[in-house]
């Protein structure tokens, strides 16, 4: 099942949600033409609200699946074929409640004296919520060898039917990218 992934700054950092969308928008197309034959008819994306984009060939769906995610100036974007996708990236910003947030997504209170452990452990769970098309609001329990990606910087880690990779991109944005290899994975209608 091959997968993309794409990571990018918005130079502007006063960007609007348009924008930020825009890019992602132009890297889904671009990881699109990495991974399609080289007669196959270019994708279309579609958004549906509270969803991830949709491609389609013409008027049918393909068998890509996206997620996106976006943070401060940056934006993240990921393709899987056969399998769901979950992306997500995090700046960190020290006006924002994280203890709310960690209190709200069920973390270990180790990860509030680790900033590092706590946003590796946030993106994660974010990503596997997108990977399995659910609501970031569904509370899900990180295996122990999914949670061992949040301290595993860099490494890819199998766990049941998941395979997730944590990492720090920059001093302040953390990224989790997770691909659900459940044949049931969300297609777009």
């Amino acid at each position: 099942m091959p997968a993309r992934i794409a990571v990018a700054r918005v130079e502007d950092q006063n960007a609007s949600r348009d924008a930020h969308r825009d890019k992602c928008d132009r890297l889904l197309h671009k990881l699109a033409q990495t991974m399609s034959a080289d007669n196959a008819e270019p994708v279309t994306i579609r958004h549906i609200s509270g969803r991830a984009p949709c491609l389609y060939r013409g008027e049918e769906s393909c068998d890509l699946r996206a997620s996106v995610a976006h943070s401060g100036p940056w934006v993240a974007v990921g393709l899987a074929s056969g399998c769901g996708i979950g992306v997500d990236i995090q700046v960190q910003d020290d006006r924002r409640r994280y203890r709310k947030i960690a209190e709200f997504l069920d973390l270990d209170p180790d990860a509030m004296r680790d900033k590092r452990l706590f946003f590796s452990s946030w993106v994660l769970r974010e990503a596997i919520a997108k990977a399995v098309d659910d609501s970031v609001l569904t509370p899900h329990v990180l295996e122990p060898e999914l949670a061992a990606a949040c301290r595993d910087h860099g490494r890819v880690v199998n766990a049941g039917h998941f395979s997730a990779f944590v990492d720090v991109i920059s001093p302040d944005a953390h990224l989790a990218v997770v691909l659900n290899n459940d044949s049931e994975a969300r297609r777009c209608a």
